[in-house]
């Protein structure tokens, strides 16, 4: 693969590769036992982000991001599902050292079903809480 920017799916494509991903969370994780999630840690982020790593981008970050990736949860987001955070004076002479955190709402992800439109995520309409 020379890009991620070239891949593209079909909507099938994606809803079986969502799946495989879902599947594999659910295989790894100690917390995550159904698609209604109603535990996570930080690791089952770092699970599902590999997954989805592995079954969309065939490792393409495992492979190519020398730097590193930091998985947490939030209780403070309120406005937003998750946000990436990254420095902006990072040295491209060091690419190793880069961190990148990723940070996902908690109280979003336990309010699944909840709230109105809860499950239109990304303009995708979902089953459970690990869909969105």
């Amino acid at each position: 693969m020379h890009s991620i920017l070239d891949i593209s799916y079909t909507e099938d494509e994606i809803k079986n590769k969502r799946h495989q991903v879902a599947e594999l969370l659910l295989a790894g994780s100690t917390h995550v036992k159904s698609g209604n999630i109603t535990a996570i840690s930080d690791r089952d982020l770092r699970l599902l982000f590999e997954g989805y790593d592995q079954v969309f981008f065939a490792n393409w970050f495992k492979k190519s991001f020398p730097g590193i990736l930091q998985f947490s949860f939030s209780r403070r987001m309120t406005k937003s599902a998750g946000k990436t955070y990254y420095p902006k004076d990072a040295d491209p002479a060091r690419p190793e050292s880069l961190v990148i955190q990723v940070k996902i709402s908690i109280d979003m992800i336990f309010a699944y079903g909840k709230l109105e439109k809860a499950n239109q995520v990304g303009g995708l309409t979902t089953q459970n809480s690990l869909e969105a």
